[in-house]
């Protein structure tokens, strides 16, 4: 659920929320990376963004899409 006028203001933010995707399943194994491997969420985040590409990249424009590759290279 959005604000009306939001998809107006926030054109990028509302495609991203329209294509994301997530599931429980998913959450649990982050968290559990976490907990394994004793790191916290933002390093757990790019492990997920580095393993997980398939799903994320259509999350994402293709510009987006090119940064964030680009950081995770250099992280």
């Amino acid at each position: 659920g959005v604000r009306a006028g939001f998809q107006e203001d926030h054109p990028e933010a509302y495609d991203f929320f329209s294509n994301y995707a997530t599931s429980t399943q998913i959450t649990n194994e982050g968290l559990l990376y976490m907990q394994e491997n004793e790191v916290e969420a933002d390093e757990a985040a790019i492990h997920f963004l580095k393993t997980n590409e398939e799903l994320w990249s259509d999350w994402v424009t293709e510009d987006a899409f090119d940064k964030i590759k680009e950081a995770l290279d250099a992280a």
